[in-house]
């Protein structure tokens, strides 16, 4: 059974501490755990006073046709991620058919995204806050890195099909766009290699390369990023 009743949480024109009643009431009906209480309470509180209006949401969406509604879900999730690195320099259309697809998740302080040896079945790209990446180490936790706003994790599991060679826990309120892996191999290594493709072309087209090989200039391609100047400023 559902752990709350989200048709009376998320549907109906309730106050804020309304729905936070209700999870109250929840928790104790169900005999939940004090540390879970605390965790999930919290949640929660961000949740409907940080985030977006669920029910305003909710109710626009329904009410438009579809094509209309993806069109809306698509200009809202692609305002999410034109931060993202992983976006940047990419074909408009390409970022379209990705945005009509990413889910949003949650995660509170100390909540685990993912674990080290898990299957890995989504990346994620964050919206905000901040996550660490960890790794087994003699018995304990290595931290390995920090990510935040426009950054994106989770990739390797699935361009290699092999378990999540890390974890993954939230140090703040985090929200993220996840991609499957379905979509991720669909569309994104579709669009991967197509620029890949594009940028060999452009560098057998510079003389300065002409003499690479092409174990060489897939490396070259590796060290390429994308950068846009407005006319009259300085590149150098």
């Amino acid at each position: 059974s559902t752990l709350f009743p989200y048709t009376t949480l998320f549907r109906s024109p309730q106050p804020n501490q309304e729905r936070m009643d209700v999870i109250k009431a929840t928790l104790r009906e169900r005999q939940i755990s004090p540390e879970l209480v605390k965790k999930t309470k919290h949640y929660y509180h961000h949740y409907l006073t940080s985030c977006s209006n669920p029910v305003t949401e909710w109710r626009i969406l329904a009410e438009l046709c579809p094509p209309l509604r993806n069109e809306v879900l698509m200009f809202l999730n692609a305002r999410a991620v034109m931060h993202i690195d992983f976006f940047r320099g990419q074909d408009t259309t390409f970022v379209a058919s990705v945005c009509k697809l990413l889910k949003p998740c949650f995660a509170a302080p100390s909540d685990y995204v993912f674990r080290e040896g898990e299957l890995g079945l989504e990346m994620f790209f964050v919206q905000s806050g901040t996550v660490e990446i960890l790794c087994a180490f003699e018995g304990g936790e290595l931290r390995l890195d920090c990510q935040e706003q426009g950054s994106y994790f989770g990739e390797v599991a699935l361009l290699e099909s092999q378990p999540r060679m890390a974890t993954v826990t939230a140090t703040s309120e985090v929200e993220t766009m996840s991609l499957d892996r379905k979509t991720f191999t669909n569309i994104v290594l579709q669009a991967m290699r197509m620029k890949r493709e594009r940028w060999i072309a452009f560098i057998g087209s510079i003389t300065l390369f002409e003499r690479m090989d092409s174990h060489e200039k897939d490396k070259l391609c590796d060290a390429l990023r994308i950068e846009k100047h407005t006319a009259g400023t300085y590149i150098i």
